[in-house]
């Protein structure tokens, strides 16, 4: 499987409610845009915080492929 940033987003988009897309996506640009690790991280933390309760397969993909993922951010 091919994963990326672009990857993970999409696979994302498919599980968020369309009305809600615009907001996610505005909090997620929040953890993409760090350029510092640990601040990334706990803006990933305030995504999750947020989110986990009505998305937690979006939640779960993103812990569980964080490593990964980090590399691209």
């Amino acid at each position: 499987m091919r994963l990326c940033i672009l990857h993970q987003i999409r696979n994302t988009l498919k599980y968020v409610t369309s009305k809600i897309q615009e907001e996610f996506m505005s909090d997620l640009k929040l953890v993409r845009r760090m350029t510092n690790k640990e601040i990334t991280k706990d803006r990933l933390f305030d995504l999750e915080e947020k989110w986990r309760g009505k998305y937690p397969v979006v939640i779960e993909s993103w812990q569980h492929n964080w490593k990964q993922l980090l590399q691209y951010l």
